[in-house]
């Protein structure tokens, strides 16, 4: 959920409560606007998830692998160089 220009992001097993991370206000638009867009999920109609499957259920880290490695082979026919790279969800967090 966004808060003013924080996103609220929802408990996780490690954490006990809300986390916030502040968002610059161009890129707190764009998020609104995605969640403009977002099927809501039946349990929670009123808080859909940030990146939904096909399904409209929040994105699982297998889903995310799937994608990733997805466009990567299609890219990779264009671009060569990625054929001999090991591209993992997590190289796309630096």
């Amino acid at each position: 959920m966004l808060d003013g220009e924080a996103l609220q992001l929802p408990p996780t097993a490690a954490a006990n409560g809300l986390r916030a991370a502040g968002v610059l206000p161009a890129i707190a638009q764009v998020l609104r606007q995605h969640l403009g867009h977002v099927r809501p999920v039946p349990e929670r109609p009123t808080d859909p998830p940030l990146f939904a499957n096909a399904w409209g259920r929040p994105l699982t880290r297998f889903g995310v692998r799937y994608l990733l490695r997805k466009h990567v082979t299609a890219a990779s026919h264009t671009a060569v160089s990625l054929r001999k790279k090991r591209i993992r969800p997590h190289s796309i967090r630096h």
